[in-house]
């Protein structure tokens, strides 16, 4: 039997559906499931007949269909620790508070879980190919997931132990854009609050605060002439307004589908908004769609995190698809209206986030920063060789060489 373990460091805190049990942390019923789609589309590009035979349940004859969507790799993962009493309750306030609830409802009090000890890993599997395809890509499978509750806004990181201010540092590799955050008083650590205060500003700048030149989601979309969905909403179902307005598109659902919403009318009264997807260039029906935007915190051996910042592509499915949206107070229907999302071509999510770096203090990664540098030295070397180097040449050219070369045919 083949067999590989490796050591996990915890960075953030998980916000654990059972964190009041003892020894709560990382679940391998989590963990795994996650991990079989992540090779299946980066270990083995999507390509069926190159994994099947790692399947459980696979028999010979078998065809994709069979299996639907319960593609399960065969091998069994044990995640442990050596001194599991050392996991600690986190209690989730302040900005890590803000950062949970940001849908706008608060409950009862949230707790995470953390630990400092390392976070033993196990694969165990009788099919070697298997194993290594594991080893090769665990690294980037870390490095493009958090676990638990709130796990795209950074809650839930962990991370390989390994020294993250090494040249090999892969986190640089695989993503464009990050945030450093530092303490300002000498030999302190950050807080996760710090952290998560960076990443909860930067995401109401992006999605909610409305303000002079916020939210840049709304900024942007006036860019290309897109009327600001919360704009139409407001107008229809809090300034009783019936005028027909153009170019209107459901856009801040494409950083995350809200299908409930709490708004305020002009008197302070409370009323909920509804979305429901109704129809589409697709049949799939959609109900959820999780932020394009992923923070990754990680935290250096000095004791300060860099929020690294990925910005995925936007689901094919979710383009031109229209939503009803209803206002309800209590369970009485008011009215509704209609909104589609914009096509692939009208809002391109990464011309978006270049948008949002121009107003943030964001940095790219080395990765992106060389990207731009090599791309940059290549415009300048095809102009030359477009311009300057002819003009050179022609520059070099006697007058009466260049009259012998004007007559020839």
């Amino acid at each position: 039997m083949a067999k590989f373990k490796i050591e996990l460091k915890q960075h953030t805190p998980l916000i654990h559906f059972q964190s009041e049990q003892p020894g709560a942390i990382l679940r391998a019923t989590e963990v795994k499931p996650k991990l079989d789609r992540f090779l299946i589309e980066c270990a083995f590009n999507n390509e069926f007949n190159e994994y099947k035979q790692y399947l459980i349940g696979y028999k010979t004859g078998k065809k994709e269909y069979d299996f639907k969507d319960k593609k399960a790799f065969d091998y069994r993962l044990k995640i442990y620790m050596e001194h599991p009493n050392k996991i600690k309750k986190i209690d989730i306030n302040k900005s890590m508070k803000k950062l949970y609830f940001a849908s706008g409802f608060e409950g009862e009090k949230i707790n995470g879980v953390f630990t400092n000890e390392y976070i033993i890993l196990e694969f165990f599997t009788f099919h070697k190919v298997l194993i290594d395809r594991i080893k090769k890509y665990i690294e980037k499978f870390f490095c493009f997931n958090n676990f638990g509750t709130r796990q795209n806004k950074g809650f839930g990181s962990f991370y390989i132990n390994k020294d993250l201010k090494s040249q090999n540092n892969i986190s640089e590799e695989y993503f464009d854009y990050k945030i450093e955050v530092f303490n300002n008083k000498k030999n302190s650590p950050v807080l996760w609050n710090d952290v998560f205060r960076e990443i909860n500003k930067l995401w109401e700048n992006i999605r909610s605060v409305e303000s002079d030149t916020t939210p840049y989601i709304k900024e942007f979309a006036k860019t290309k002439g897109i009327i600001w969905d919360k704009d139409i909403i407001r107008d229809k179902f809090v300034n009783n307004k019936k005028k027909l307005v153009e170019n209107k598109y459901l856009i801040k659902d494409l950083l995350g589908l809200s299908v409930e919403e709490s708004w305020k009318d002009r008197y302070g009264k409370w009323f909920n908004i509804k979305k429901e997807h109704i129809s589409g260039t697709s049949d799939i029906k959609i109900d959820r769609m999780e932020s394009p935007i992923f923070f990754k915190p990680l935290k250096d051996e000095q004791n300060n995190f860099i929020v690294y910042i990925k910005v995925k592509d936007m689901p094919k499915e979710f383009w031109n698809q229209k939503f009803k949206i209803t206002k309800w107070i209590e369970k009485k229907k008011i009215g509704c209206i209609q909104l589609i999302t914009p096509t692939q071509e009208e809002f391109n999510i990464h011309e978006f986030f270049e948008f949002v770096k121009t107003n943030e203090n964001i940095k790219y990664t080395t990765k992106k920063r060389n990207r731009l540098s090599q791309s940059a030295l290549s415009y300048k070397v095809q102009n030359f060789s477009k311009n300057e180097f002819l003009s050179s040449i022609e520059a070099a050219i006697d007058g009466e060489t260049k009259e012998k070369l004007k007559n020839i045919k």
